[in-house]
């Protein structure tokens, strides 16, 4: 958005408005200057000028008051005046200055001067000065004034009712350093550089109320309308009714350029080029109605830090199809529509560094349109570069860009919130290029997205969604909601709808997605939901309220980085769940309090490494379906539950990897499939072993354990397995000696074992009642035949002999 530089020459005065150079002209003083003596009367009479009948001859011709007579003056030129131009040249001069004072004001009219085709005009070739006490109204008549390098300095007032004012060679000053009022009621105004409000402390004030204003550029100087031009000073536009056209230039309408700058349009058409609001100055733009279409930007608070710029749209249409709407590009700026409709291309909340910007949706229609438009595509950028904060609210009305990219964060600090209205997106991205921080809050409304919401787009950024009312659609069939794209995410639900066809938390790598539900309702579809999605990220989901549903498609907590789910309230419906899924990946679901449903469970892979566990410590957890087929498969890693209910329909452990641990709670299991050779439970007890002899595989607590009793014989389950028992028979004891009998020198001892165990007879010598505990082999190793409990003996020869006498005991060895 650069500014060319434009020179006005042949004159004495210049003044420096802030890059552009205006000059006025003055009148040659080797002319006559030609002064109105008469009162009121007819400007081509003679008798009425202190030099005769104004021409080309004058310098400079002056009405203004204090003349005698005094008081109130009027000179007409009318279709007379028109007539007798033909004889006397009267209606071509050089200067006009019309004035007057308090007593004695003055008023120029021209009136029906116009009568008939091919009539000259009145002309002023130079300049039209309309001093204090001036007055100038134009009546069917047309006037031009300004060769190249003329002016009109308006400081007081001046009426198009109907007919022309053509100026398009002349700079016009509305207030040029007092204070000056122009109203166009009807007619047509040619003009080509306006300030309004221009140097020092002037005021100006531009009423457009009907007919037409066009600006237009020349080769030399380019069409523009400032608006309070210079510091001190005050300019007010007004657009009532008719036409106001500013050629397509940069910088063609500044509202503050470098004083207190306002335009009002609540009715007619605007055709502007660029827009400026505020470039040095405070500027306000105020929409109250009527058409305003904008061929370039339009720019709030421009060119410097302090500027301030705002918009305030209360109805009718604006259009900015071609360009960008800048809400802050340098200053603070602040666009409010609460009525209306804005047909927009692209729009900047906050621009450049240290620039603030605030854009609130209170109401109407809001629209991007399809844009060919190279440099400003469709984007909605809230903080567009470092350093900058951008700030969006909408409260009401619709806002549609179903054809654009809204970019929450894309380099500063941004915030948007939706509390209320429609909003109908494309992709949105939260937290977009580097070290940006992006917040999207939902409090209300209608938000349907047809692609993407991207939160934490790119390393280094910080996104964060907060829902707590209304409802967030994402329809896309791809990734839809990505938490963590490769920065860091937050998303917390705590009242509403969400809903979307596929949620990722944590997407590529060194990526950390959140996502908290506190309430309300999320529904993932048949895209599925995936937590810690690549390499060495990291996806947790938080469940402290609300419903989590995600029953027509696969979770996967834990697909290739680290993910986690975590619930102490709340219910969670899924369909199946994979925990833990491709290479060293890992997954966790802790159930601490809440109801979660599904139909299917995996948790980790031994070929792959990956480690999926099921903690559950309070709540409900069940795996079921209406044909009970539901599965738990504990494939690497481990379940494990201290407290609360667990119900599944059938558990599946085939490998070496997995465990099944039970140290509370209560468990529900239909059927299980189980390696018979493996120890699901890990307490040392074989599952075939346990299931044979009526204890629970996937319990190793109570009666069950490697410490448990069932039968009461003392001897533990673990001691009976070892044995070759049944820890079910109280007469099943193992290693139990049986008789001892002397034959001759002989001992015979006999004692009940498990075919196939390897068992050994020690003895230690004693005294009666006592022996010295040191016990040593005095067999071989003896091994009954077959599997079942057994009777086995052996004969200790010499053993009766034996002094101090033998104690004997038969023990199991390895």
């Amino acid at each position: 958005m650069k500014r060319a530089n434009w020179l006005w020459v042949g004159c004495t005065v210049a003044t420096v408005l802030y890059g552009y150079f205006f000059t006025e002209g003055i009148a040659d003083a080797t002319l006559t200057t030609n002064s109105w003596t008469a009162s009121g009367n007819k400007w081509e009479l003679g008798v009425n000028w202190s030099a005769g009948v104004p021409s080309l001859a004058n310098a400079i011709d002056l009405v203004t008051g204090g003349a005698i007579p005094a008081g109130p003056r009027t000179i007409t030129i009318d279709a007379t005046t028109v007539a007798s131009n033909a004889i006397n040249g009267c209606m071509t001069v050089s200067n006009v200055t019309v004035g007057g004072i308090n007593i004695a004001p003055d008023t120029l009219s021209l009136n029906n001067a116009n009568n008939a085709s091919g009539n000259n005009v009145m002309t002023i070739l130079s300049g039209l000065t309309i001093s204090s006490h001036g007055f100038m109204t134009i009546t069917n008549s047309t006037l031009k004034v300004g060769l190249p390098g003329g002016y009109l300095i308006d400081d007081s007032f001046l009426t198009i009712n109907t007919g022309s004012l053509i100026g398009t060679n002349a700079s016009a000053y509305i207030g040029y350093t007092g204070s000056g009022q122009m109203t166009i009621s009807g007619g047509t105004w040619l003009g080509n550089a306006v300030s309004v409000g221009n140097y020092g402390s002037a005021q100006g004030t531009l009423t457009i109320a009907g007919g037409a204003v066009t600006l237009q550029s020349t080769e030399t100087s380019p069409a523009f309308l400032w608006i309070a031009s210079a510091a001190g000073t005050a300019g007010t536009v007004w657009l009532t009714g008719g036409q106001l056209t500013v050629d397509d230039n940069t910088f063609s309408v500044i509202i503050g350029n470098g004083g207190t700058g306002q335009m009002t349009v609540s009715n007619g058409t605007w055709y502007g080029g660029s827009i400026t609001v505020g470039a040095y100055g405070p500027g306000t733009l105020t929409l109250a109605g009527g058409t305003s279409i904008l061929y370039e930007y339009l720019a709030l608070a421009d060119l410097v830090g302090n500027a301030t710029g705002t918009v305030w749209m209360t109805g009718g249409e604006l259009e900015t199809t071609n360009n960008v709407t800048d809400v802050g590009v340098l200053g603070v700026g602040q666009m409010t529509m609460s009525n209306g409709i804005w047909l927009a291309n692209a729009i900047w909340v906050g621009h450049v560094t240290g620039s603030q910007g605030t854009l609130t949706l209170a109401g109407g229609t809001t629209t991007f349109m399809n844009s060919t438009e190279e440099f400003f595509p469709n984007f909605l950028t809230i903080a567009g570069e470092a350093g900058t904060t951008g700030t969006l609210w909408m409260t009401g009305g619709q806002f549609t860009m179903t054809n654009a990219t809204t970019l929450v964060g894309s380099n500063g600090v941004a915030q948007m919130t939706v509390s209320n209205g429609t909003w109908l997106a494309r992709d949105v991205f939260v937290g977009f290029g580097p070290n940006s921080q992006g917040t999207l809050s939902v409090a209300g409304g209608t938000n349907l997205f047809t692609s993407i919401l991207d939160v934490g787009r790119n390393t280094g950024m910080t996104g964060t969604v907060w829902m707590s009312g209304g409802e967030l659609i994402v329809t896309n069939t791809g990734v839809a909601i990505a938490l963590g794209d490769s920065g860091v995410a937050q998303m917390t639900i705590s009242n509403g709808f969400c809903q979307t066809p596929a949620l990722y938390v944590a997407y590529a790598s060194s990526a950390q997605g959140t996502l908290s539900l506190a309430g309300g309702t999320l529904m993932v579809g048949q895209q599925g939901m995936i937590l810690g999605n690549g390499p060495g990220n990291t996806g947790s989901v938080w469940m402290t309220q609300g419903r989590l549903i995600t029953t027509n498609a696969l979770t996967e907590v834990g697909a290739a980085g680290v993910g986690s789910l975590t619930m102490s309230n709340g219910t969670w419906d899924a369909g199946s769940v994979v925990v833990a899924d491709f290479d060293d990946s890992e997954g966790t679901i802790s159930a601490i309090g809440g109801v979660a449903t599904m139909t299917n469970l995996v948790l980790g892979d031994c070929a792959t490494g990956a480690e999926g566990f099921l903690v559950v410590k309070n709540g409900n957890v069940f795996i079921t379906n209406a044909t009970h087929t539901a599965t738990l498969d504990v494939r690497n890693g481990w379940m494990f539950i201290s407290g609360g209910q667990l119900v599944v329909d059938r558990v599946v452990m085939t490998n070496e990897c997995g465990l099944f641990i039970q140290a509370g709670g209560t468990v529900s299991v239909g059927s299980v499939l189980l390696d018979p050779n493996l120890d699901a439970d890990d307490d040392g007890l074989p599952n075939g072993w346990e299931i044979a002899h009526g204890l629970n595989p996937l319990s190793s607590a109570g009666k069950d354990g490697a410490d448990g009793d069932p039968d009461g014989d003392g001897f533990t389950n673990l001691e009976e397995y070892e044995a070759g028992t049944d820890p079910q028979n109280p007469n099943s004891n193992p290693l139990k000696i049986t008789s001892i009998v002397q034959q001759g020198n002989d001992i015979l001892l006999t004692w009940t074992t498990a075919g196939g165990k390897t068992n050994r007879v020690q003895a230690a010598t004693g005294v009666a009642g006592s022996y010295s505990n040191n016990f040593a082999d005095v067999s071989p190793v003896i091994v009954p035949a077959g599997y079942d409990l057994t009777s086995a003996s052996y004969l200790d020869v010499g053993g009766a002999t034996n002094v101090p006498a033998r104690y004997y005991r038969v023990r199991l060895v390895p």
